[in-house]
This record gives structure tokens, C-alpha cells and sequence, in this order.
């Protein structure tokens, strides 16, 4: 294993676990996701498979499982309740929508 594959593989583990993070912290439910959210889901789920893709293709074997592991590693500890509920207070990005109340009509009495 040369060199430049070891720093390949340490960098793509710590922006897989990054991104890993950032799945975690997003709301869980779609419909608490703002259009931002949404926008960011795409992209780094576009990103995160592209990169898995290329290193697969290139030979890297031990570097995609490393983005692979990393990212779920990431976002099951992003999905911890009291580390989800801590980054949604620190980081108001990660906030969830609010939802909306049906509107309730009054029953007609007979």
C-alpha cells in the first residue's frame, strides 16, 4: 500500500464521516424537510455514490469501503437522539420545518 493511497483512504474516511454527520443530523421524516434540506440530501447523495463509483472503478478497493463504512458510521451517529437533538439546537440549518395544522371546520349541527 503506497503512501498517496493511505492519505486518499484517511481523507475520503473523514469527508465520508462528515457527510455521514450531515445525513444524521437532517430531519428523518421528508415532510419536515425544507426545500435546502432536500437540495443537500441530492447532492451529497450524489456526490457520496460518484465518489464510491470512481473509487471502485480506479481499483481503490479498500478506499471505497473506507467512504462506505465512514458515511454509515456517520450517519448512525448523527441519528443518535441526544446528538441529533444537541446538533439541531447548535446548528439552526438542521431545524425541521414546521408543520403545518389542518384546517378543522366546525361541524354543522342538525
Amino acid at each position: 500500500m503506497s503512501t498517496a493511497t493511505i492519505i486518499i483512504t484517511v481523507i475520503l474516511g473523514v469527508a465520508g464521516l462528515s457527510a455521514g454527520l450531515v445525513f444524521g443530523f437532517l430531519p428523518m421524516d421528508t415532510r419536515k424537510m425544507t426545500q435546502s434540506h432536500q437540495r443537500l440530501s441530492t447532492i451529497l447523495g450524489t456526490v457520496s455514490m460518484g465518489g464510491v463509483i470512481i473509487l471502485i472503478f480506479t481499483n481503490q478497493n479498500i478506499a471505497s469501503w473506507v467512504l462506505i463504512g465512514a458515511l454509515l458510521a456517520g450517519f448512525i451517529l448523527g441519528a443518535i437522539p441526544a446528538v441529533h437533538s444537541r446538533a439541531v439546537k447548535r446548528f439552526p440549518y438542521f431545524q425541521p420545518q414546521e408543520e403545518h395544522q389542518p384546517v378543522r371546520r366546525p361541524r354543522k349541527n342538525k
